[in-house]
């Protein structure tokens, strides 16, 4: 029993303690692959159309890892994580899904997602994303979004951590 609670307070350490999450990007790293939209049937939010709670989930993401590159190479004015606190996405045509119903695959389509920071004041990060067909003036514009990040303050994040660590450490020593 005191291997494995020993075991868990260090996990519960190194996920609090460590500068981030995700694996820090090396010169061994591949560059991530454009996505690839023909994901099957089960994207759609109605036929061979992709639903747009994926697309939203897309730009978020994309300012997501554009939030954390900012953040490594110490460009932003804060140090700690930051929340998606405003999403406004707005649709400018369908993103067809070229995949038949039983999943046999149809053309594709490769997206182009671009983000970047349009201002940044105290713990507050303002961006914008766009999703397209490639790059260029000719790209179709299938969504474009805007997005407000905000950063905890260093107290609340204190008070969370502890809290957090509280239920999971207090009751292993119950064990």
């Amino acid at each position: 029993m005191g291997r494995q609670r020993r075991q868990r307070e260090k996990k519960v350490q190194r996920t609090l303690f460590s500068p981030s999450p995700l694996p820090k990007p090396s010169k061994t790293t591949p560059p991530l692959p454009p996505l690839n939209q023909n994901q099957g049937p089960n994207t759609c939010g109605y036929p061979r159309v992709v639903h747009g709670g994926l697309t939203a989930a897309i730009v978020d993401e994309a300012m997501g890892f554009l939030f954390y590159a900012l953040r490594s190479h110490g460009e932003l004015p804060f140090r700690g994580p930051a929340f998606t606190a405003s999403l406004t996405v707005n649709y400018r045509r369908m993103i067809q899904n070229d995949t038949s119903v039983d999943g046999a695959a149809g053309g594709g389509k490769l997206l182009l997602v671009t983000a970047e920071v349009e201002r940044c004041e105290g713990r507050k990060l303002w961006m914008r994303a766009t999703v397209t067909d490639g790059p260029g003036d000719d790209a179709k514009v299938y969504a474009e979004a805007r997005a407000l990040f905000v950063s905890p303050s260093a107290a609340k994040l204190a008070k969370e951590a502890a809290k957090y660590v509280a239920s999971y450490v207090l009751p292993l020593s119950f064990e």
